[in-house]
Formats: C-alpha cells, structure tokens, sequence
C-alpha cells in the first residue's frame, strides 16, 4: 500500500489550513529504501538544485505523510529537498517478518539513512524532529556525527530555572522552544521563542494568542489566556500523551474516536476529568 491509496490522511487534512493541504498534482514522491529487511517508506520531495536536504522524523503518534503536509510542502516551496521517513511500524513501511522493533532501531535507521543519501550527493543534511521525532533527531545526529549542527531545542522538562540557563548561554540564532504547555509562558517570557504545544490541537488561537503575547513580553495578555488553559494544560496529561488529547479532540468532533495500539482508550474515571477541563475551557 502507498498513500497515494489510501484516504485516511487525506481526510485528516482537511483539518489543516489551506496552505498545509496536499493536492493531488503536489504529493510527494514515494519511495522505498531497503533496510535490514524492512522496506522503508520514504515520502520525498526531490529536489536536485537545493543547497540542503532536511529529514524528517515523525513522533510517536504522527507519520511521514504527516511530516510531508505540515513541512516537507512547505519547505520545498521555500526551496529546500526534504525526505520524511515513516519508521519501522508506522506508516507505510514494510517491517521484517518476526523482528521486534525498538527505538534503538529507529535511531540507527535515521543513521543508516543519512550514510544513503549522502551515497548520492554530498549536500548537507538537517534534521527536523516533531515531539519524540526532536528526541530520535538528537541522537540519531550524535550517532551518525555527519550531522553538521543543532539550530533548536525543545525543553520539556518544565524546570524554568534550567530554560532560563538554556536561553542565558544560548549562542547567537539558535532557537529554544517550551514543550511543556503548563510552563510555556514562562519560558517565553524569559526568552524563548515558542512553545510545541498539546494544548495547541484543541485551542489552536488562544495557544497562538498566548505566544504572540508571551514573546512580545505582553505578560498581562499572556497570562489573562494562560489562566483560561490552564485546566487543559494539565488535564491532557492525565493519561500517556497522546491518549488524552486524542480523545478530546473526538470529543469535540475533529476526529474519529479510533485508537491504534500502542495507545488504548481512555478510562472512564478520566473521560470525565477531561470532559471538565473541556467545558472549564470553554471548549465545549
């Protein structure tokens, strides 16, 4: 099977703006590189006069495909070459008959797949994470060393004193993104140039209106929408991220209520700590 098949990701775009949406005349190209006995789906845009290729890794609850709508598109556009990998059981990759996959595995395919595509040319190669994605970037480039630098990080941890040292010793261009919804404002204030968010996929204007404030140093406006999210920062982290936020967002019919293992469905004792959060939000 290829995407180019299937439907399902064309109807969770429709959730995007118009500019993230693929059409069918600018789809990437699809291709499969063999790997220790996987076949491993590549969802590329090729492009031969880029000065960069970017790779792309997915997270724990996205895919290549994915990774292509919201950047690779976007990227190509801008000029850029850009390969999103689908790991071994996501997507559309082929896994080995009887092999147990691991997150070493993965890292050492983002490797692998680096050695392969500067086989083919010696054009720099940069990486993307999104979520564990950013984590698997890390030490797939500490792995491979052919990786020439890190531009960003995310901090996740919520400690506000080790963000503040991050943003304090940070050299000139390089970027420090909050992934802790909770603290994201802070870290903001402090510095930091915006936040991944949970909180983002169920109240995408008011997390867009809280960075746009927070970096700006407007901490009035910054915390007036801080103090509104806040039982939804916490809340969406009741169960293994992305349960929760999964089943939020079926609850507020963006998406279907369908769970893919390793994820399994949300107790009921936290359906309704959720459905609180939701309605305390205004979301519902």
């Amino acid at each position: 099977m290829e995407y180019r098949t299937q439907s399902s990701w064309r109807e969770i775009q429709a959730f995007l703006p118009k500019e993230f949406q693929l059409d069918r005349d600018h789809e990437p190209s699809e291709e499969w590189w063999q790997w220790k006995g996987h076949q491993i789906h590549l969802d590329c845009f090729r492009h031969p006069k880029a000065k960069i290729k970017v790779i792309l890794f997915h997270g724990v609850g996205t895919n290549g495909r994915q990774m292509s709508t919201i950047l690779g598109s976007p990227l190509f556009r801008r000029g850029f070459e850009t390969i999103a990998i689908d790991m071994p059981e996501y997507g559309m990759t082929k896994v080995a008959p009887g092999v147990l996959v691991t997150y070493d595995d993965w890292v050492q395919a983002g490797s692998a797949l680096i050695d392969a595509e500067l086989e083919k040319d010696r054009r720099p190669i940069v990486l993307y994470g999104l979520s564990a994605g950013g984590m698997l970037a890390y030490h797939t480039a500490a792995l491979s060393k052919k990786v020439k630098g890190i531009v960003g990080i995310k901090e996740a941890t919520g400690n506000i004193e080790r963000a503040q040292w991050l943003i304090r010793e940070a050299p000139k261009g390089f970027s420090i993104y909050s992934g802790d919804d909770g603290t994201a404002v802070a870290l903001m204030l402090c510095g930091g140039h915006g936040n991944v968010s949970v909180s983002a996929n169920l109240a995408p204007r008011l997390m867009h209106e809280l960075c746009i404030a927070a970096i700006a140093g407007d901490t009035k406006q910054a915390m007036a929408i801080q103090f509104k999210l806040l039982p939804l920062h916490k809340n969406l982290f009741v169960e293994a991220n992305p349960i929760p936020v999964k089943w939020a967002m079926a609850r507020m019919k963006l998406c279907g209520p369908t769970m893919r293992l390793p994820m399994t469905p949300l107790t009921q004792a936290n359906e309704a700590v959720l459905e609180g959060a939701l309605r305390a939000t205004g979301l519902l």
